[in-house]
């Protein structure tokens, strides 16, 4: 497949806003066959308004948008039910349908007026049941299903739709941790299996460096900047991005970290998990790590379980079983060394 063919939306010179408000400029994007891409950015910086530019629910500023070669403006709904399938981050309304009735409804497109289901139109649902993992409720109302599980049934009838892109706000605003990197895997698999282009806007960030393609990042001077997850950790972009007074973004990680005030220090010997865990709780209780010998407070730890750990100060010797007794001998240590 040639590199041109790959290649599912363009834009060229591409300027998005509403009401006269004009939020990026000059943006030129691609996606491509075969790849999951995540939008990520600080609140109110125009992820939703780029998505429904790209989407025609807003029209775009000044610029282009093309899908497959086409205009995105020149096409009617009708056509571009053929091209964008959409799944919104909106909890889906009580509706007394069972999961194969609303799968089905991805294939409004070419069913006749009538929505009479042809067997192809009947096996591109039960194929997008399956590539979800949705076949077993089949039969079941969309009510009686978890948060996690209405979701997926929202992206099985946008796969039955059979658009060359796909495009999610938010899907896994509702969900918890687990279904949220089981959701984010799902589509990193779906994007391969069926080779879509698959676009979703995302506030996991760290979930979307380990699984996404590419991204396209919207920094909080409003610029646009795309590439490998890698390769904007790398520039520094993301830690600049999100970057706050209590929080960072660790390069090292790929992960938040909390800045904790610290106005205490404490000389650790530990290492390996149980010395992270242990550096991690005093951190929280306002200890700056030290190696200097001569600090008040010294903790040494056995790193092998069951873990114990030793803490001196003022010629005395405590020994703790616990991390939430370290704490309290912590307090009362450094209470003794203030009052010296």
């Amino acid at each position: 497949m040639s590199n041109s063919n790959k290649k599912i939306l363009q834009t060229k010179n591409l300027s998005i806003g509403y009401q006269g408000k004009k939020l990026l400029s000059s943006l030129n994007l691609e996606l491509e066959r075969g790849e999951l891409t995540c939008l990520l950015g600080p609140n109110g910086t125009g992820k939703s308004t780029l998505l429904h530019t790209l989407t025609n629910m807003l029209k775009p500023v000044s610029g282009e948008v093309y899908i497959q070669g086409k205009l995105l403006d020149k096409q009617s709904p009708a056509e571009l039910a053929y091209l964008i399938g959409i799944v919104l981050s909106q909890k889906l309304s009580p509706v007394n349908l069972s999961v194969f009735d609303i799968v089905a409804l991805g294939r409004t497109p070419y069913t006749n007026w009538l929505g009479h289901l042809s067997n192809i139109d009947k096996r591109a649902v039960y194929k997008a049941m399956e590539l979800v993992g949705v076949t077993k409720f089949a039969s079941r109302s969309i009510n009686k299903l978890s948060d996690g599980e209405r979701q997926r049934v929202m992206i099985a009838k946008a796969l039955a739709q059979d658009t060359p892109l796909v495009v999610l706000d938010e899907p896994t605003a509702h969900l918890d941790v687990n279904n949220r990197v089981s959701l984010i895997s799902l589509l990193k698999e779906l994007a391969r299996e069926t080779n879509k282009a698959i676009l979703l806007s995302t506030h996991e960030l760290e979930m979307a460096i380990q699984l996404a393609d590419s991204v396209w990042l919207i920094t909080n001077h409003h610029e646009l900047k795309s590439g490998s997850p890698e390769d904007l950790v790398l520039t520094g972009i993301m830690a600049e991005t999100f970057k706050g007074k209590s929080i960072a973004f660790d390069m090292h990680s790929g992960a938040f970290k909390i800045l904790h005030k610290t106005n205490k220090t404490v000389n650790l010997q530990s290492h390996g998990i149980p010395g992270y865990w242990t550096k991690h709780a005093l951190e929280k209780e306002g200890f700056q790590i030290t190696d200097e010998a001569n600090a008040s407070i010294s903790i040494s730890m056995n790193n092998d379980s069951p873990y114990y750990w030793k803490v001196q100060y003022n010629q005395s010797e405590v020994e703790v079983k616990c991390i939430s007794d370290l704490k309290k001998t912590l307090r009362s240590a450094t209470s003794e060394c203030m009052a010296n």
